[in-house]
Order: C-alpha cells, then sequence, then structure tokens
C-alpha cells in the first residue's frame, strides 16, 4: 500500500519477523525516521487486525437482523 525502501523494508521484516528474543542484541539501530515508519507500520497491521475486523463483524450483524427484521415484516 506504501511505497517503501528496500532498505527499510528489510530493517522492518529484521525487526517484525525476528524481533522475539527477549532484549533484541542483533537488531539494527533505527533512527527517528524509520521508527516513525515502523509505528506507523505497525499501526496499520493492528488497525486490520483488531479494529477493521470488529467492524466488517458488527456491520454483518447489523444486516443479518435487518434481513430478519424486514423477513418478519413481510411474514
Amino acid at each position: 500500500m506504501a511505497e517503501i525502501d528496500d532498505e527499510t523494508l528489510s530493517l522492518l521484516k529484521q525487526i517484525i519477523i525476528e524481533g522475539h528474543d527477549g532484549a533484541h542484541p542483533h537488531l539494527p539501530d533505527l533512527n527517528q525516521d524509520r521508527a516513525s515508519i515502523l509505528l506507523e507500520l505497525m499501526k496499520d497491521v493492528l488497525y486490520q487486525l483488531y479494529v477493521r475486523k470488529g467492524k466488517l463483524q458488527k456491520a454483518i450483524e447489523l444486516r443479518k437482523k435487518a434481513i430478519e427484521q424486514k423477513r418478519s415484516n413481510n411474514s
């Protein structure tokens, strides 16, 4: 969705995929710009996984209720 240069993408993959071992001594240092990109990326991922999913589920439930109500009114 966003254009990220190859070097930044490589750093982000290292941090996200390999960054699960406590103190993370092997991970690269990030400057402020790259840290900002990583933070925005993580916010987008969390939104897609949790917020958007919840909103879609709520919309599905509301639609089902509306369909059921319409059916019961037509009966």
